[in-house]
């Protein structure tokens, strides 16, 4: 539907190209809620505040997830995307 699932994900797709440096490593998308949750890793703290930052910009709910260092450096979180209201 307008707004649904393949809008979203060019626009999850262009926020990624925006920043650099952010290495997905999960997607997944719950129907019912119209969420994506995007489980990533990023070299820093402020390199996944960026990419929300920016897919808030494009038009998107963004929710941050738990962010932890990761065991191989950088920083390993999950953000919840949506359509926003």
């Amino acid at each position: 539907g307008g707004g649904g699932f393949l809008p979203i994900l060019q626009q999850i797709a262009e926020a990624l190209a925006q920043v650099p440096g952010i290495k997905p490593s999960a997607l997944s998308y719950e129907s019912n809620r119209g969420e994506f949750r995007l489980d990533l890793v990023a070299p820093d703290f402020d390199t996944l505040e960026r990419l929300r930052q920016t897919l808030s910009g494009l038009g998107l709910a963004v929710e941050s997830g738990p962010a932890s260092a990761g065991s191989e450096g950088g920083y390993q979180g999950r953000l919840v995307i949506r359509k926003a209201p």
